[in-house]
């Protein structure tokens, strides 16, 4: 799925949802716009059930405005008696 739109500013708005598989997903947004560095984005993925007790997900994003990126990551491990 794409949503995007733009605005009388010029600003581009984008949303993309991708189901690459049952298990996995990604996820992007951004803002697009020719001010200088006021543009950003993030990428999300999401895999379920890598194995039946565990899910690993993470993200990718860029703020143009603070000029910073970064990388996180999760993994959940579950059972019939704890979550991790």
């Amino acid at each position: 799925m794409l949503i995007g739109r733009v605005l009388t500013d010029g600003r581009v708005n984008a949303r993309v949802k991708w189901d690459l598989t049952d298990n996995l997903s990604v996820k992007a947004n951004a803002q697009l716009t020719n001010e200088p560095h006021m543009s950003h984005g993030m990428v999300n993925f999401d895999y379920k059930s890598v194995t039946p007790h565990l899910s690993l997900a993470g993200e990718v994003f860029w703020a143009g405005q603070h000029r910073k990126s970064g990388l996180g990551y999760a993994a959940r491990y579950e059972t019939d008696k704890m979550v991790i």
